[in-house]
């Protein structure tokens, strides 16, 4: 158009008329010129205070636009995308099919600037959050032109799961054939004899202290102390049914991980070794979670995070997964179950440890209000 304008101008005579439409193809041009290279060397960078959360909690995130060249950035438009489970605190959440929440923001950018901005983010649920390329677009100061590429690389933040009190779960003794166990400490060493109680119904005949009996003239059993020798391999059954058409019941399986995680702590908290056994997958993975037994200052943290990129699937039976692994085991570590399965596989493959020597224990992460690990619930 302004080339035909050119011409006219030339045809006609007309000096205004040439003048106007030269400076309009100029400024084009220029316009044009300056889209090209409006983001050349610009960059997106993002820096969390925190990359480990709990539920719950807030994280700052500030994101910094850099324009690392002369040619100044009169207007650059930054799309960020949010998972709804780490999203901007406060924000209005869109519906929960989505599952993203968009935010745009503007920035202006001089001769070799930066600038930052901070978001407040709100962890709501556990998971794996990653965040890809931002999306940027910039043009001119004319608005004529724009231009739009991805800036800035991949970045991740963990979202433990969930805490719980230490007597919001109960954990059981538990025979594979139905018979019930006494209530005794889950943490004690029978090398390591402390007192005597009296005898409950159910306690095994190999705790009674018969010299104690003798003397009060009424059964009594045997109570150790905390054994320093005790090892404790969580095994935490992400299927939540039976069969995979009927799916994952989301709620039941956040609460079985927030169950096996709050063991684990306080389990570590007692200085038990303890290692974690999934059959469920985890983000960018297609192996079960197996971590080897330690009572190290990070085996919480090296637990806790794999919990965090345990995804929703039904996976490989426990009862298989118990197979494999036993061998493994070291001699009399106990294996505790968490599980709202019990199918008649589970129970022949938790036979086979207990006549290895293994103490089986069970916690099925509907049951509330129980002893924690302070006592077993018969």
């Amino acid at each position: 158009m302004l080339l035909l304008l050119i011409i006219v101008a030339l045809a006609a005579g007309s000096t205004a008329l040439l003048i106007a439409a030269s400076g309009g193809l100029a400024v084009g041009g220029l316009a044009y010129l300056w889209r090209n290279y409006a983001l050349d060397r610009v960059s997106h960078e993002r820096h969390f205070a925190e990359r480990r959360l709990f539920p719950g909690e807030d994280v700052d995130l500030r994101l910094s636009l850099t324009n690392r060249k002369l040619l100044p950035v009169p207007w650059v438009t930054v799309v960020e995308r949010f998972s709804t489970g780490l999203a901007p605190a406060g924000g209005q959440q869109p519906p929960s099919a989505l599952r993203q929440i968009t935010v745009r923001q503007a920035f202006t950018l001089g001769p070799f600037e930066r600038v930052s901005r901070t978001v407040s983010l709100r962890a709501e649920r556990r998971g794996c959050y990653q965040f890809g390329a931002v999306e940027a677009t910039a043009g001119d100061p004319f608005g004529l032109f724009s231009a739009a590429q991805t800036l800035g690389g991949k970045d991740e933040v963990l979202v433990y799961p969930s805490l719980l009190d230490g007597w919001d779960y109960t954990v059981r003794a538990y025979h594979p054939y139905g018979e019930v166990k006494a209530a005794r400490p889950l943490w004690e060493d029978p090398t390591r004899l402390a007192g005597a109680r009296d005898y409950v119904a159910g306690d095994q005949l190999r705790r009674l202290h018969w010299r104690a009996t003798a003397r009060l003239g009424r059964l009594q059993s045997r109570v150790y102390d905390p054994g320093a020798s005790l090892q404790l391999m969580l095994v935490l059954d992400g299927n939540t049914a039976e069969h995979p058409w009927h799916g994952v019941d989301h709620a039941l399986l956040e609460r079985a991980i927030s169950v096996a995680a709050t063991i684990a702590r306080d389990s570590l908290e007692r200085k038990i070794p303890v290692g974690l056994l999934s059959n469920t997958l985890t983000v960018n993975s297609d192996q079960y979670i197996r971590v080897p037994l330690g009572r190290s200052p990070d085996q919480l943290t090296v637990i806790l995070e794999h919990m965090a990129r345990l995804i929703p699937y039904f996976g490989l039976p426990v009862a298989p997964l118990l197979e494999r692994e036993l061998s493994r085991l070291p001699l009399g570590a106990a294996l505790l179950l968490v599980s709202v399965l019990d199918s008649a596989d589970v129970v022949m493959a938790l036979d086979v440890a207990r006549r290895r020597g293994h103490a089986i224990f069970r916690c099925d992460p509907r049951d509330t209000g129980g002893a924690g690990l302070d006592g077993l619930a018969a």
